[in-house]
């Protein structure tokens, strides 16, 4: 993934979003912990506030990608990675649809690789996934579902994941828990489905490899 982190400044600057002071904590924070890829944080136009909450939450994920100097041999390379299964370049695709910045702007195909990158157990992905289900962005609207992925997220110790969860659990029926907990079964076994088919692919790949050693 290196080699498609390369950085960016090729467009036009976006329009800046005033940050509250908690979000300007979040990015100083963010700039400590990974100062070698610290940038100002630009929003595109149509972001809001609601928005900016996961955005920042994937700011050491997206700084890279938006420090690129070709935009669009840095989609290409991201799009090429994401296609094979890469967790980080799904998230950050799904993150340039979801804030419109280089791509069109597309809630359906935001969810699409975000959704990817969550069942690749990836805890922000996971919970914008919840988010997307929550409010029907990009997907049908299922609080069930949403609080699903929340629950999940929540398990990597995602402080904010753990609060949706305890706002909804609070509301809940137990017909809805019910519904919840066999949302949450059947996105373990897509996971560990997931997990085995990546198992074949490698051991395939690694058949052919040993073939092919003895032929060239």
């Amino acid at each position: 993934m290196s080699a498609l982190l390369a950085g960016c400044s090729t467009m036009k600057p976006a329009t800046v979003v005033n940050l509250t002071s908690q979000q300007k904590k979040i990015i100083a924070k963010e700039k400590v912990n990974n100062a070698s890829t610290a940038i100002t944080l630009n929003l595109a136009k149509n972001s809001n506030n609601r928005d900016q909450g996961p955005y920042i939450r994937t700011f050491k994920y997206m700084a890279p990608v938006y420090q690129a100097k070709k935009p669009s041999s840095t989609i290409s390379n991201i799009r090429l990675a994401a296609t094979a299964g890469n967790p980080t370049a799904e998230l950050q695709l799904g993150t340039l649809y979801h804030d419109g910045y280089w791509l069109k702007k597309s809630k359906e195909k935001a969810f699409f690789w975000l959704h990817k990158a969550a069942l690749n157990q990836v805890a922000i992905a996971q919970y914008r996934v919840g988010l997307a289900y929550l409010n029907g962005e990009g997907i049908k609207q299922s609080t069930t579902t949403a609080f699903a992925w929340f629950q999940l997220a929540a398990n990597h110790q995602l402080t904010r994941s753990g609060q949706q969860v305890d706002q909804l659990i609070s509301s809940f029926s137990p017909k809805q828990l019910q519904d919840a907990a066999a949302a949450i079964s059947q996105i373990k076994d897509e996971i560990t489905g997931l997990k085995k088919q990546k198992t074949r692919q490698q051991r395939h790949l690694h058949a052919l490899n040993q073939k092919s050693s003895g032929i060239i």
